[in-house]
C-alpha cells in the first residue's frame, strides 16, 4: 500500500517518556523517544525526515495514538526491568 500525504509530527508524553511520532497521512512512519520534549524535538531536527515534516501538530487523534504507544512501551519496559531485579 502506498503512503500518501504530507508528514505531520505530534508530541505525546507518557508517565516518564516523551515521544515524537511522525505520520505520513495516517501511517506512523517514525517515532523518537527521550526523557524530555526538547530532546525528541532535537532528534526530529537532526533526522532525515525533518525537511519533509509540515509541522508539529496538535492533531488530537494522532496525539492520542502516539500517547497510547508510549504508555504501552513504558509498561513493557517496566515489566522487563522488574524481571531483571
Amino acid at each position: 500500500m502506498k503512503k500518501r500525504g504530507s508528514r505531520t509530527a505530534v508530541v505525546a508524553k507518557g508517565n516518564e517518556i516523551y515521544a515524537l511520532c511522525v505520520f505520513r497521512g495516517d501511517f506512523l512512519e517514525k517515532i523518537f523517544f527521550d526523557s524530555n520534549k526538547e530532546s525528541v524535538e532535537r532528534q526530529l531536527r537532526n533526522s532525515s525526515v525533518y525537511d519533509e515534516v509540515k509541522d508539529i501538530s496538535s492533531d488530537e487523534e494522532k496525539e492520542e495514538y502516539c500517547k497510547y504507544l508510549v504508555e504501552k512501551i513504558e509498561r513493557k519496559l517496566n515489566k522487563l526491568l522488574e524481571h531483571k531485579v
